[in-house]
C-alpha cells in the first residue's frame, strides 16, 4: 500500500511540476489528490506534503 502511495504522489508531482513548466496555473496539490484516496486510508497511512 506504501508502495501504491509513492507512485500516486510521484505521478501528482509530477504533473504539477509540468503544469509549472508549462506556465499553467498549479491547484492546491491537497485538491487534486484527496478524491483518489478513501477515507480509511488517510487514517492508516497519513499523506505526506508533496513540497516536502
Amino acid at each position: 500500500m506504501r508502495r501504491f502511495n509513492h507512485a500516486v504522489r510521484n505521478a501528482a508531482l509530477h504533473a504539477f511540476s509540468q503544469a509549472a513548466a508549462l506556465g499553467q496555473s498549479v491547484p492546491p496539490p491537497r485538491e487534486k489528490i484527496r478524491p483518489f484516496f478513501p477515507k480509511s486510508l488517510y487514517l492508516v497511512n497519513p499523506p505526506v506534503p508533496l513540497d516536502g
